[in-house]
């Protein structure tokens, strides 16, 4: 009897080859990643830091990306980062944090310093998410946004 060859259809793709690709697609988009520590993939950075006259806007992003080998599911967590402060030109002054899960959100703004400097941004975090359900259902892998920070920990 002939023994079936391994097929190109992807549908058995191990744990370290889904991790490896997706850090590989992640990668790609620029971001600032680490693998294995306390989780498969760890996303961390500032995406955004401006100071104007007297105030000042900051973007962190954060996730954490699990393989789980026994439902053949990548768990992805997230949270976004929002503070500012301070007089923005034709505008009181503001403080405020957000934090919470992230999903597949743009965030796109301009400040305007005292001294009349545009500040723009437009951050589009939801291309992290979709990038790694498209890599983990190509791989035939499921894909789930967790609500917990521990769902997608080690």
């Amino acid at each position: 009897m002939r023994r079936p060859s391994p097929s190109s259809n992807s549908s058995g793709a191990n744990k370290t080859e889904v991790v490896q690709a997706i850090a590989g697609a992640l990668a790609a988009t620029g971001v600032p990643l680490t693998l294995g520590e306390g989780t498969d993939i760890a996303i961390k950075g500032e995406f955004f830091n401006a100071a104007w006259g007297i105030g000042r806007k900051k973007i962190t992003y954060e996730a954490a990306i699990l393989a789980d080998e026994v439902s053949r599911t990548v768990l992805m967590w997230e949270k976004t980062l929002e503070e500012g402060s301070g007089l923005s030109f034709r505008a009181e002054g503001t403080s405020f944090v957000q934090t919470g899960k992230t999903l597949f959100r743009r965030i796109k703004g301009v400040h305007y310093g005292v001294d009349g400097v545009a500040h723009e941004y437009d951050l589009d975090f939801g291309t992290l998410p979709r990038t790694v359900k498209e890599t983990a259902r190509r791989l035939g892998w499921k894909f789930s946004t967790v609500i917990s920070r521990a769902k997608a920990r080690y």
